[in-house]
């Protein structure tokens, strides 16, 4: 089934947001699948993005100056140069939970905390409701409490909707959200 139609149907599709794992399964006569798509809607044209919440920190590869000598559009530290700058809808710069992570589960699809932080800041306030139909390891409960934002999920596995195996202690807080 292809799942664009489907929400265009019922939603106003804004963006597939990649985002590239560093790992995923090998194969022999295929290319490794290490990349997942997020499906970015809203239900109408009034919607929350905010960018400035989620800008990536990156380091500066050509350090314009302005005629005065002064960095422009970046800044200047003692561990190097650096830019805010906005998002894109390829996350390649996020890593998976790795076993030995706190946040890490034995749910075979797992997103990262920082991933799913990166979009609840982006697309919902605090006094905002977020839902999530396919709760899975239970990550974006974790960073909506660690974020202070309500949750409203839900799940059709017996196995994850019966709870996590052991309680998870995560709480993800992202850099420049002032959270």
């Amino acid at each position: 089934m292809l799942i664009a139609p489907v929400l265009d149907r019922h939603l106003h599709v804004r963006n597939r947001i990649t985002w590239e794992r560093e790992k995923g399964r090998g194969s022999k006569a295929n290319w490794k699948n290490n990349a997942e798509d997020i499906w970015y809607c809203t239900l109408g044209n009034e919607y929350t993005f905010n960018v400035d919440a989620v800008k990536l920190k990156r380091r500066v590869l050509a350090p314009y100056r302005h005629d005065d000598g002064t960095p422009k559009d970046w800044d200047e530290t003692e561990t190097g140069s650096y830019r805010l700058t906005y998002p894109s809808n390829l996350c390649s710069d996020i890593t998976i939970p790795f076993w030995s992570m706190p946040e890490n589960t034995d749910h075979p699809t797992q997103k990262p905390e920082k991933l799913i932080a990166r979009l609840v800041l982006a697309s919902s306030n605090p006094q905002d409701v977020v839902f999530d139909p396919f709760l899975g390891s239970g990550t974006t409960a974790v960073v909506a409490k660690s974020l202070a934002v309500a949750l409203v999920a839900s799940s059709s596995m017996r196995s994850i909707a019966a709870g996590p195996k052991a309680p998870r202690k995560g709480g993800y807080r992202y850099p420049h959200s002032g959270l």
